[in-house]
């Protein structure tokens, strides 16, 4: 597989560790990585992470949602214990995220 490319990859990182130590988790919307890195290449980003010092037990999560599209996530498992957390926070940030375009489309379910 080709190697993970970044325009400003430094950034990237550090932007993503930060996140990653405050809330456990990180996302394509919430990071510079973009849902096509983060979901080809997550193994490479997890491994860098390490590298950077970051402890705990990194996942890789992904999911399709009618509003949002795809998401694709990176969280630690020793935070977020259940992968059913993970969505939960996931459909959270939706709801805030995506509120006015949930308020004009009521029938769809997250």
């Amino acid at each position: 597989m080709k190697k993970l490319e970044l325009s400003n990859r430094e950034n990237c990182f550090k932007q993503a560790y930060e996140i990653l130590e405050r809330d456990g988790i990180f996302h394509d919307e919430n990071t510079l990585f973009g849902k096509l890195n983060l979901a080809k290449h997550y193994e490479e980003i997890i491994n860098e992470l390490y590298s950077m010092g970051y402890e705990g037990e990194l996942k890789p999560y992904g999911n399709y949602f009618e509003i949002a599209g795809e998401i694709a996530a990176i969280y630690d498992e020793e935070i977020f214990g259940e992968f059913s957390e993970v969505k939960e926070y996931i459909k959270d940030y939706i709801r805030e995220t995506y509120k006015e375009e949930l308020a004009q489309n009521p029938d769809i379910e997250l």
